[in-house]
């Protein structure tokens, strides 16, 4: 028999309905909704049942959110969608995905940090647009040859040696991507470029998610000062946590839905192929 002091199953239901339709209502807003609609109950027993059902910080109702609409197609407020883009700029590029991986790569380089003994660093990278599988290198500048380099030694035979033959390139209109050597290079291998356009998003939104995170868990926490004499130990750190990212790292959201950037890629590689 339920406690006289339970809160009614209904009550519940609301509560969670409400905390997906407004992830970014906190407890006191939810209760004073609950209030203004009949029987209510206090924001702390309010926060005991999200917090129970997992939904107790935004983070976690976004993410919610995203899910749902991912598995039944649940219709989004300009609002919902908004705080999902935010969370996980790749949502946004769910209705132009890829049907395979390397069909859609995207390239930029930006600058990572100044390291005393160093200069400027530049982090040049790659993300397959199909799983957020990323490809980078620490180079001390930004220049044609070196993205060609990327490329050339770490994206290009990869997908070769696997049978997909990358599709296509997207950059911005940063000089590097001119003619010479990059176009040339793309001409070489048979690979098409695509530019981003003048107006909207600047990056695409799987680079966009790729360079939040890498920049928040490899680079923020790198050590800056004298310490680091050469270019090899933020390599050596770049490649390690790499490693993780691709294989092992969960990719929560879309596209992935949980599983690492390589975990997707295997599963589609072991999927029979007509």
């Amino acid at each position: 028999m339920p406690h006289p002091q339970a809160t009614p199953p209904a009550t519940i239901a609301r509560i969670l309905s409400l905390a997906l339709e407004h992830p970014e209502w906190g407890c006191v807003r939810v209760a004073e909704q609950l209030k203004a609609e009949g029987p209510g109950v206090s924001s702390p027993t309010v926060q005991t049942i999200l917090i129970k059902h997992g939904l107790g910080g935004k983070p976690e109702r976004v993410r919610r959110l995203e899910e749902a609409h991912l598995a039944d197609g649940r219709p989004l407020t300009a609002e919902q969608e908004a705080l999902i883009t935010r969370a996980n700029p790749a949502f946004r590029e769910r209705a132009a995905w890829p049907a395979r991986p390397g069909e859609l790569l995207v390239q930029e380089s930006f600058i990572v940090g100044y390291f005393d003994r160093l200069g400027s660093l530049y982090l040049h990278a790659v993300v397959d647009a199909w799983n957020g599988m990323a490809f980078a290198e620490l180079y001390p500048a930004k220049r044609g040859e070196l993205a060609v380099a990327l490329l050339n030694k770490q994206v290009v035979g990869f997908y070769e040696e696997r049978h997909l033959r990358p599709g296509a390139v997207l950059t911005d209109l940063s000089h590097e991507y001119g003619k010479y050597p990059y176009q040339m290079f793309l001409e070489l291998s048979q690979i098409g470029h695509r530019t981003t356009a003048t107006r909207g998003p600047g990056k695409h939104g799987a680079y966009e998610r790729f360079h939040d995170e890498v920049m928040e868990e490899c680079f923020k926490p790198m050590e800056r000062g004298a310490s680091v004499l050469d270019i090899a130990a933020p390599r050596a750190a770049l490649a390690a946590w790499l490693a993780r990212y691709n294989a092992e790292r969960p990719s929560p959201g879309f596209p992935n839905r949980g599983q690492a950037p390589g975990r997707a890629f295997e599963s589609y590689m072991a999927l029979p192929k007509g």
